[in-house]
């Protein structure tokens, strides 16, 4: 059979190479299959039991190569496993059935969190039960108990000072800056994101550099409105004070020297609900009349435990291969605010509110009308959303 080499090249090279009639005959008909349905090489080799087999062998050929671009991928897949098999219900995130495989990409690596609220303890908390060593800086005194009782080593101390340097050892494996400004305008971000980044900076550079450092911005720092889909290509010129600050800080780490952090990725939120976390469904059990903010323009809305996914996906992922990116992080279906908040108020009984059409509490502007693309992220790092859609979401938390 013929393979077109510009399109399978590297399969067409190990048929050249294979030993046996028996392996070409396979190769070949793993390439056959590859062009009936358009999929890429690595992955479809990677599933048959002959490139396992070949691959424990640890033979330099087609197989091995295979294994080494798609395994850390596949063994990734325990997240949607275990979330669809119920392991994670109510207000616990525990991934307690792991693969053999998974573990050990954490276990025994340091992990320095920067920011252990919200998302940053949940990281905090799973890092600890794959393993890891894992130190987290807060200033939280509530916080730093309810994380030290978890094994996580706390810190307490402002981000912005160089105070904490000599408390935290470094050369850190994986840090996580996952601050948030606490409230306040843009005198408040800067402190938090842009003095907080520099602060990390100067911390990694001067103690040896760190690993792979992930920092979580936002999609708001995007402009665009009326209906425009959002992909990482996006311009970021033109929003406002508040967004073009988390632009300076994603940039301060973008010029990051590679000795102090030799690799780095940028995680853009969109709103982010979860357990605890669900102020729309708070609004209607409280019986309120009207909810601020359009209801024909759309939410990008994020579940805590998908963003807990896609760090430690990040974290996992091959340094060869994978590096110095960007991704948006959103679920599969941005919907209307009305179509949310109807379907909410459904599921309670209760009638929909009206909107205001006026941001919520005169904080900011009412947010833009667009749909976030999170296509880059699945190609790249494999991840995929166990909670796709509001609907899919909401209901874990209504049954929790």
């Amino acid at each position: 059979m013929f393979l077109h080499k510009s399109t399978h090249a590297r399969v067409t090279a190990e048929i050249e190479h294979a030993r046996t009639a028996g392996e070409k005959n396979q190769i070949v008909g793993l390439g056959a299959r590859l062009t009936e349905r358009s999929v890429g090489v690595h992955r479809d080799v990677a599933a048959s039991g002959h490139v396992w087999a070949r691959a424990e062998r640890g033979n330099g050929d087609l197989a091995t190569r295979a294994t080494k671009q798609i395994d850390w991928r596949d063994r990734f897949n325990f997240f949607k496993t275990l979330w669809q098999n119920g392991e994670n219900r109510g207000h616990g995130f525990k991934l307690t059935k792991m693969p053999a495989l998974a573990p050990g990409i954490f276990r025994g690596k340091r992990l320095v969190v920067f920011g252990a609220g919200y998302v940053g303890g949940a990281v905090a908390r799973e890092a600890v039960r794959f393993g890891a060593q894992v130190t987290a800086l807060t200033r939280n005194a509530d916080k730093a108990a309810v994380l030290a009782a978890d094994g996580v080593e706390v810190v307490k101390a402002e981000l912005a000072s160089n105070a904490w340097y000599a408390r935290i050892q470094g050369s850190a494996d994986f840090v996580f800056n996952c601050v948030s400004s606490g409230g306040g305008g843009a005198e408040a971000y800067r402190r938090s994101y842009v003095e907080g980044m520099q602060s990390i900076l100067a911390w990694a550079e001067s103690s040896g550099g760190v690993g792979t450092l992930l920092y979580t911005s936002s999609t708001s720092v995007y402009p665009q409105s009326g209906g425009a889909r959002v992909d990482e290509t996006a311009a970021t010129e033109g929003g406002s004070e508040t967004a073009q600050v988390l632009v300076e800080a994603e940039n301060l780490l973008r010029g990051a020297s590679p000795v102090s952090v030799r690799r780095w990725f940028i995680l853009r939120l969109a709103g982010i609900y979860g357990p605890a976390r669900h102020y729309l469904l708070d609004q209607l059990r409280a019986g309120e009349a009207e909810i601020g903010g359009r209801g024909d323009h759309r939410l990008n809305l994020i579940h805590r435990d998908d963003i807990v996914a896609a760090v430690l996906t990040a974290f996992a992922s091959p340094a060869e291969e994978i590096s110095n990116e960007v991704f948006n992080l959103a679920d599969d279906a941005a919907a209307t605010k009305s179509e949310v908040v109807g379907w909410l108020a459904a599921q309670l009984g209760r009638p929909a509110p009206c909107f205001t059409g006026v941001s919520v509490g005169g904080r900011r502007a009412v947010t833009p009308d667009r749909v976030i693309a999170n296509d880059k992220i699945k190609a790249v790092l494999g991840w995929c959303p166990r909670y796709p859609d509001f609907r899919v979401g909401y209901r874990a938390l209504l049954e929790a």
